[in-house]
Formats: C-alpha cells, sequence, structure tokens
C-alpha cells in the first residue's frame, strides 16, 4: 500500500508533530508500505531535507527568492536615492545613511553567497546573515526615526 502523510510541519523543524511523522513514516515502511510525506517548503539555506524518506513539498524555493531578490533589489535602489537626497542636502543624517548602506550591502553578499552555496553552506554563516539581516532591520527604524524627528540640538529651542 501507499501511504501519504500531509503535515504542516517535518524536518529540518523540530517538534512533537514531526517526531510523529516520522515514526509513523517508519512504522508502515517497516510493516511493507511505501510512504509519501507532503509538507510546505522550508527555505533556509541550510539546504533540503537530508532524511531518507521521501518528501513532497508544496511550493518551491525558487518564488521565495526571486521575490527576496527583488524586494531587496527594491529597498538597494529606494535607499541609493535617499542617500543622494541627504548628499544634496549635506544632511547630517549622511553618515547615519551610509552605516546603513553598509550594513545592507554586506548582507546583500552574504545573501548571495548562501544562494550559490546553497545545501552545502555553513551554519555560521547563516547565522551572520540573519544577524546582519536584524541590525539592518534595527538601524533602518533608528534612521527614519532621525530622519523622522531629528533629535533637537542643545541650546535651541
Amino acid at each position: 500500500m501507499r501511504v501519504a502523510l500531509v503535515t504542516e510541519y517535518y524536518y529540518p523543524h523540530l517538534g512533537g508533530v514531526t517526531e510523529h511523522v516520522a515514526n509513523l513514516s517508519r512504522q508502515f515502511q517497516q510493516a511493507g508500505h511505501t510512504t509519501l510525506i507532503v509538507t510546505g517548503t522550508f527555505a533556509t539555506a541550510a539546504g533540503p531535507h537530508s532524511g531518507g524518506v521521501k518528501v513532497r513539498r508544496l511550493g518551491t524555493l525558487d518564488s521565495a527568492v526571486w521575490l527576496h531578490v527583488r524586494a531587496t533589489a527594491v529597498f538597494a535602489i529606494s535607499f541609493a536615492l535617499l542617500l543622494a537626497w541627504l548628499f544634496v542636502r549635506r544632511s547630517r543624517h549622511l553618515r547615519w545613511a551610509l552605516a546603513v548602506f553598509g550594513l545592507l550591502v554586506v548582507q546583500m553578499v552574504i545573501g548571495e553567497i548562501q544562494y550559490r552555496t546553497y545545501g552545502t553552506v555553513s551554519w555560521y554563516v547563516v547565522l551572520v546573515h540573519v544577524a546582519l539581516a536584524a541590525s539592518l532591520f534595527a538601524w533602518t527604524v533608528g534612521l527614519v526615526a532621525r530622519l523622522w524627528r531629528p533629535l533637537a540640538h542643545p541650546g535651541r529651542t
């Protein structure tokens, strides 16, 4: 008999549901049945599921990467325009914006390395990429706060 197990979570996600589905699959296989696990796309740079069970993922990583790359490009182009505007206005926020842009470039380079070495990328590269993404978000929020409500200068009312 062929058995399909449909689940929201499966390896590399850890948890009770994952363990239960894996155990069910093993028991069916030991009884001589063929199993197929159907689950959602797990988009990480660590690569696809490495277990021996046949796992069919719904959706593809390519569509998520396509959207992510374009969203990052739109952000980078918009940010370059903001840099030009700050430069023309000789804004005191230009240094802060250049720091954010530097973080963006480094994060984009690491993301490109992840993409080109998909499935073989080391865990620490993923960790650095995620840490840079969080830093980039925080610095961007800080920049927007500075541009929206510039800090008052001492001595000015």
